[in-house]
């Protein structure tokens, strides 16, 4: 009596077989595997080691033969899960400045709930199982983020980015004690450290021309 069993797997795992078929009356001389869509799509061994080129239900074929000739066949699905996508975005701020871990991870099928693990190196939470997660850093640099994203099955991806955390200008000026109507020279002297650079200025003076 042909009969076996094989536990679901992720796609691109090695999927074992485990061969409980007997020979009532007499023994076992052989066994023939047929796995499509497997590597290998046959074998011969009692219990082989497949890894399926897709995922979804597919069927495997053992036909077992006793010492007589006898033979018997079995057909049953087996089930390889898809694996999800890890995806995200996460724009380049300013440090001190919250943002939201935009998460565009998928899995088939579609709505499947999923969860996640949040790896963020320098940020407040440094670590999150949000969807979105909201964080901030606290120093300039760089930071590479970790996503973990695991399928209702079990199944995993990772996907990992580096953001860039820009530091604060510091802004600064200086000016003279002038007379009514005379014009005030202001001095600039704000900067920026870590390597960056200044790009623009904004005055405000009230009750000044201009």
């Amino acid at each position: 009596l042909a009969a076996f069993t094989a536990p679901d797997v992720c796609f691109g795992t090695p999927m074992l077989f485990s061969n409980n078929s007997t020979a009532a009356g007499g023994s076992v001389a052989g066994y023939h595997w047929n796995f499509p869509n497997g590597t290998p799509s046959v074998s011969t061994l009692a219990n082989p080691t497949i890894v399926f080129g897709a995922s979804g239900s597919l069927n495997a074929t053992l036909i077992v033969t006793n010492n007589f000739g006898c033979a018997d066949t079995i057909q049953q699905a087996v089930n390889v899960l898809p694996n999800p996508v890890a995806s995200f975005s996460a724009p380049s701020v300013c440090f001190g400045a919250p943002f939201q871990i935009t998460n565009t991870s998928t899995v088939s099928p579609a709505g499947s709930a999923m969860t996640y693990t949040w790896s963020i190196p320098g940020a407040l939470p440094n670590s999150s199982t949000a969807q979105q997660p909201v964080v901030s850093f606290s120093n300039p640099g760089s930071s590479v983020i970790t996503l973990v994203t695991t399928s209702p099955g079990g199944c995993s991806d990772t996907a990992q980015s580096t953001v860039t955390i820009y530091p604060l200008p510091d802004a600064g000026f200086s000016a003279p004690a002038v007379c009514f109507g005379t014009a005030t020279p202001f001095t600039n002297s704000s900067s920026v450290t870590s390597g960056g650079s200044l790009s623009a200025f904004s005055w405000s003076f009230p009750g000044a021309t201009p």
